[in-house]
């Protein structure tokens, strides 16, 4: 599932929503000993925006719990985006 914006901007204000309610950054771990390790790979976001043949802007639709404030946005499935997304 995808989330479907109108403008760049509003697809913009999503991401900044998403990545406050996930508490993006996150901070890389060691997997073997579970320490923060700061200066490895973070996950700084949740996603980037895309744009579409029609010029609407998607990103992929997180879990419920992180779309607190998330507004102006239409859901669409998968194969509806893959269809019309513009290749780079």
């Amino acid at each position: 599932m995808y989330l479907l914006f109108d403008t760049l901007k509003t697809a913009q204000l999503a991401e900044v929503e998403i990545n406050k309610n996930k508490k993006y950054p996150i901070i890389g771990r060691n997997a073997k000993t579970g320490k923060l390790e700061p200066d490895k790979q973070q996950t700084v976001r949740w996603a980037e925006s895309h744009q579409d043949k029609k010029g609407k802007w998607f990103i992929p639709k997180p879990g419920n719990e992180y779309m607190t404030s998330v507004k102006n946005f239409t859901k669409v499935t998968e194969i509806e985006v893959k269809a019309d997304v513009n290749t780079r």
